[in-house]
């Protein structure tokens, strides 16, 4: 994702992002905790000064086989 913000010109990085949308598979159960929990952790590491929206779902499948996460941000101060 850093890649991609970089890519975007998004100069602030993280520290744009003000939305941030994820897709898990094997989002049932016990996964579900194990998922929230390291996502928690994540947004926490990559936004350490601000918390963006964050939509969590569970999905069957997602566009490649052996996708487990698709994860979409939106950010401000691109190109």
């Amino acid at each position: 994702m850093q890649l991609a913000l970089q890519d975007a010109g998004v100069k602030a990085g993280w520290d744009g992002v003000f939305r941030v949308n994820s897709y898990h598979v094997g989002f049932e159960g016990e996964g579900r905790d194990r998922i929230m929990g390291r996502m928690v952790e994540n947004l926490k590491k990559w936004c350490p000064g601000h918390a963006p929206l964050w939509t969590c779902v569970g999905v069957t499948a997602l566009g490649m086989e052996g996708m487990r996460v698709e994860i979409e941000v939106v950010a401000v101060g691109g190109k």
